[in-house]
């Protein structure tokens, strides 16, 4: 077909100056391979690289398979302008719609570039590549990325957090607190929320920027595991205190779920090394990337319910949480996202959809939380609409363990 190998196209990288590089992924590949087969999935491969290698190869245009589902193309030096329309031209390409085995398909690619000009920052142009494909695969929807400065600079201060966090989480370093779950019928705190947190040479350092961080280096999983383990002890603390009717839930990803087993369940086993039971813990699910796609996911949730482990579906309404999940019956408890609670007063759609969400999840059994509650307006608003447990600044922002008491006792 005409195609480098990845040694092939990195040797004549080498030897070549002011060269272009563009680096293309294929969005959720392995749901491909999950749900046709991995034949089927190398179809779909072969398609791209015959697609690239036909209406892009030439004229100094080189394309290698570089790495599982990605593709890298070389070109020499042109305006930034023409390089854009390049791009853009391979995205139409590759996202039109085909058929293999009869089966229609239809795909999404993230694409990652870098051009000569900016090797004078001392990173290899394939690593600024790779870095601008990690920044447009870190987004929302597919999209596409050039390097720059500015993505220099973020990434020099993500590679710093990223190693002190592996060490903070190591030494133990990280702590937790506590946002209160307040029943409205009760009136009381029945559940607070374990949230990890990490101070950094005296600054505190954003869940939202340390968390993908370890999630996209590998050790999600042990972060996760210290919380657990940090909230199981500070649970067990309460029990002593004759707290008997309050839980604790924990965030859980599904990519940190694919590395548990059921055999060897990490969660299972801290759990129980505390003095604790699994109706103690309650596990609330991010879908970072859709259920359905991890199938051996599913199994393991389905054996911790089994084994008495409440599950929680958060943020529903937002990135792959959607309705399917509910009918599904995996879970136990929903968390309505914060976005919908935000403009419950003045947004009619988003009222009838927390409506509508709160009377779906009653009639399946469901308990349901709804999030970011930080008016009283917004509290009665729910409470009308039969809502019975929130979360929020209005009840309380998150607190460390030491003031967990006041609201319980």
């Amino acid at each position: 077909m005409g195609l480098y190998t990845r040694t092939q196209f990195v040797e004549y990288f080498e030897k070549h100056s002011n060269l272009i590089v563009i680096l293309v992924d294929i969005n959720r590949f392995s749901a491909i391979n999950n749900l046709h087969g991995e034949a089927f999935g190398n179809k779909v491969l072969r398609y791209v690289g015959i697609l690239l290698y036909r209406h892009f190869c030439g004229n100094g245009v080189n394309v290698c398979r570089y790495a599982a589902d990605q593709f890298a193309l070389s070109c020499p030096t042109m305006d930034v302008e023409k390089v854009d329309v390049l791009v853009d031209e391979i995205r139409d390409k590759l996202e039109r719609q085909f058929y293999i085995s009869g089966q229609q398909m239809t795909l999404n690619v993230n694409i990652g570039y870098a051009l000569p000009s900016s090797a004078a920052s001392g990173i290899h142009l394939m690593a600024q590549a790779y870095y601008a494909l990690s920044s447009a695969k870190s987004l929302l929807s597919p999209s596409t990325v050039r390097y720059s400065e500015y993505l220099e600079k973020h990434i020099g201060r993500k590679y710093r957090l990223g190693v002190e966090l592996k060490r903070a989480i190591d030494a133990k370093q990280l702590h937790v607190e506590y946002q209160p779950i307040y029943d409205l019928e009760s009136k009381r705190v029945v559940k607070f929320e374990a949230l990890a947190r990490w101070t950094r040479n005296g600054e505190a350092v954003s869940p939202f920027e340390f968390i993908p961080i370890a999630e996209e280096l590998g050790y999600i999983n042990q972060l996760g595991n210290l919380v657990l383990s940090i909230a199981c002890r500070d649970l067990k603390l309460l029990r002593d205190r004759g707290h008997d009717d309050v839980q604790i839930s924990v965030n859980r990803s599904i990519q940190e779920l694919t590395n548990e087993s059921i055999d060897d369940c990490s969660i299972l086993k801290i759990i129980h090394e505390s003095g604790l039971s699994t109706s103690d813990i309650v596990l609330e699910i991010t879908e970072s990337i859709p259920l359905e796609d991890k199938p051996e996911v599913q199994e393991l949730l389905g054996d911790l319910r089994r084994k008495g482990l409440k599950l929680a579906l958060d943020d529903f309404g937002t990135g792959f949480a959607s309705f399917s999940n509910l009918m599904k019956n995996t879970v136990d408890i929903l968390k309505i996202d914060r976005t919908f609670i935000r403009d419950i007063e003045s947004d009619k759609n988003n009222a009838v959809l927390v409506q509508s969400v709160n009377m779906l999840a009653t009639g399946l059994g469901l308990d349901v939380i709804a999030e970011g509650v930080e008016t009283e307006g917004q509290l009665k608003r729910l409470q009308a609409m039969g809502c019975k447990f929130i979360q929020g600044y209005y009840i309380s922002r998150p607190v460390v363990f030491e003031q967990t008491l006041a609201f319980l006792e």
